[in-house]
């Protein structure tokens, strides 16, 4: 709706223009450009100079749908507690440092929005750079999926664990620990229908939270040495080796089986950062997670901007040397990373795209043109829409999502296909050799906030399956809650769906949904189920698997995908001609709104250099207006 628009998608309207090329007359441009998310518009900001079009090219950017964002979308809310911005996509910044490329678009985006005051950071963040920019709320330290111990639990200085779990009607509280081994740390335990406030409870040397992660790290820690020795191949399934390590639960005391239903929990988390089943995630991921890349020990000759600085948290890939591991060292930087804390944006993640749209010209951004067909001329490529207007490009870029790609791929034999000619084999493999996600996220508004307020992240556990006779519930034992609201009066909490929750819940009805995630919450926290649904006021589940223009939320790597299907992703088909971005091209940062910026740079610099070449020819057939 109007009022839900975000300042990017009413200046992308303003953009636009009314002609319409057709088949005899079609405009002719140097970079036609397939979608208008954030690979999209970084692109064109690039080609056109971000501050004019000094490039001397033209480009046009070609939108399916009637909003700009892609799998960006923010809305405005209204509740009893106020009104806020809720991000239906994409809504981290996975690590507030200066080199993330979100991090200076949202610089950009305060410094325009008012020209009179640069924005400046707010206090200082020490080794990590510069400090946080005002629009970014900082949520968790580091790595919260993956780093659960430095992050969650309240280590390494900080008061507060950023995390409270509900274990079969239990509130179970990390307490305090070191940040390191857990030695000493104490959990706090009350009944669910206690004050949410946790009062200090029964004492422990080893608590079930420190026990439990102590047991996971050392489940994952033997996958990689299984990995390295031989043992194990890194092709092997995560979840079926987790469950052989695991073992059978014996006979033990209450904490025991505490440790045992905890545990689990955090592959689960690790499940939410790729966004994809265990069940279909190979070992190499795991081991990628846990130990540092590998580089060259600076043998090179000659060093990249990156190799030049000093702090290695602070290159623009994940740093190769940390002074610990993974649960251990508090500046661990996991692949895809940036360091410095994960951050949501106060005013919504659509912020960023608003640098990038101010840079457009008039004509550049075309709305509601579905493209039906992108079509090799040998000298040009000439891109079809739905409504009859034609566009030649000397260079055509797609963005299209994976999971489109993937559709496309579908479908039937002797239909015109998408892409004509075919796409090489090579390409139709790798696209073919990932997942594009099963991300569902679950948004629900109660009367009141009956859970903590304080921790940003809840952990939902339940020892036994849902009942036989329960209507469609939810499976699984393991559930993340975000509680990024209730500290503002807001009673409203995401639950995320993925992985095999996100295959259960695709094609399912808003209400089967919302029903089954209550149950599950029910059982957890203890809670009678009908209390739970007469308390809940709304509910709104994103479908971007569902979502025509999508088909996913976003990539990750499968069983069967091998390091050749990831490069070959980007790779360009068509003499060049034809190029691609999207955040599933980036391997290394796969899966993230800075991975679809990185993107769009690299692609821009390869439709430059594709022009100069074209231009050096002197071939005046070659449709540029560069030449």
């Amino acid at each position: 709706m109007d009022e839900n628009l975000s300042e990017s998608e009413s200046r992308g309207r303003s953009t636009e223009t009314d002609s319409k090329p057709d088949s005899t007359n079609p405009l002719v441009v140097d970079c036609a450009i397939i979608g208008a998310g954030a690979a999209g518009l970084r692109c064109a900001s690039r080609l056109l100079g971000e501050t004019g079009n000094d490039t001397g090219l033209s480009v046009v950017v070609l939108e399916a749908r009637d909003r700009i964002g892609g799998r960006i979308l923010t809305t405005a809310e209204a509740s009893a507690g106020g009104s806020f911005f809720r991000d239906h996509g994409a809504a981290w910044v996975h690590g507030a440092h200066p080199d993330n490329p979100m991090v200076r678009l949202l610089a950009d985006a305060g410094a325009e929005t008012d020209s009179e005051t640069e924005p400046t950071p707010s206090e200082p963040k020490g080794e990590e750079g510069p400090g946080l920019l005002p629009v970014l709320q900082p949520v968790f330290d580091g790595n919260a999926w993956v780093r659960p111990h430095t992050v969650l639990h309240g280590g390494g200085g900080r008061t507060k664990p950023a995390i409270s779990y509900f274990v079969d009607g239990t509130l179970v509280v990390p307490g305090g620990g070191d940040g390191n081994d857990g030695d000493g740390e104490t959990d706090r335990e009350h009944p669910t229908g206690a004050e949410p406030l946790v009062a200090e409870g029964s004492s422990r040397s080893l608590c079930p939270t420190s026990r439990s992660i102590r047991r996971h790290y050392r489940i994952l820690r033997t996958m990689v040495s299984g990995c390295e020795n031989g043992e194990f191949d890194e092709t092997d399934c995560v979840d079926e080796r987790y469950r052989q390590l695991s073992g059978s639960p014996g006979p033990g005391d209450e904490e025991d089986r505490l440790v045992g239903l905890l545990a689990p929990f955090y592959l689960y988390l690790v499940e939410n950062w790729n966004g994809i089943s265990m069940t279909e995630t190979q070992l190499g991921e795991i081991v990628e997670m846990l130990v540092p890349g590998n580089d060259d020990g600076g043998s090179s000759t000659e060093e990249t901007p990156e190799e030049k600085l000093d702090d290695p948290a602070q290159r623009q890939t994940p740093p190769c040397h940390h002074q610990g591991t993974v649960e251990t060292d508090e500046r661990y930087v996991c692949v895809g990373d940036f360091a410095g804390p994960h951050c949501k944006v106060e005013t919504g993640m659509a912020t960023v795209l608003d640098p990038l749209l101010r840079s457009l010209g008039d004509g550049v951004l075309r709305r509601n043109r579905k493209v039906v067909s992108v079509t090799d001329k040998e000298d040009r490529v000439r891109i079809e829409t739905e409504g009859g207007e034609t566009f030649e490009a000397g260079v055509c870029v797609s963005t299209l999502p994976l999971g489109c790609l993937q559709e496309h791929l579908r479908r039937p034999q002797g239909e015109p296909g998408f892409f004509r000619p075919p796409l090489s084999r090579a390409k139709e493999e790798a696209v073919s050799s990932l997942w594009s996600g099963s991300y569902k996220k679950v948004f629900l508004t109660f009367d009141r906030v009956f859970w903590p307020v304080d921790p940003p992240m809840i952990g939902l556990v339940r020892s036994t399956p849902p009942e036989t006779g329960a209507k469609d519930p939810l499976p699984g034992r393991h559930l993340v809650l975000y509680n990024l609201w209730a500290g503002r009066g807001i009673p409203s909490v995401e639950a995320i769906l993925c992985g095999d929750l996100g295959k259960w819940a695709f094609g399912r009805t808003d209400e089967a949904i919302r029903d089954a995630v209550l149950g599950f919450l029910a059982a957890a926290m203890g809670i009678p189920g009908a209390d739970l649904s007469s308390s809940c006021m709304g509910c709104h589940v994103t479908r971007w698997e569902e979502d025509p223009f999508t088909r996913g939320s976003y990539s990750s790597v499968c069983l069967d995908t091998s390091d050749k299907h990831l490069s070959e992703l980007s790779a360009p088909e068509w003499g060049g001609r034809l190029l691609f971005a999207g955040e599933a091209t980036e391997p290394d940062h796969m899966g993230s709104v800075h991975a679809a910026l990185m993107s769009g740079d690299r692609v821009a610099a390869e439709v430059l250099a594709a022009v100069r070449h074209r231009c050096s020819s002197n071939d005046r057939d070659v449709p540029t207006t560069r030449c």
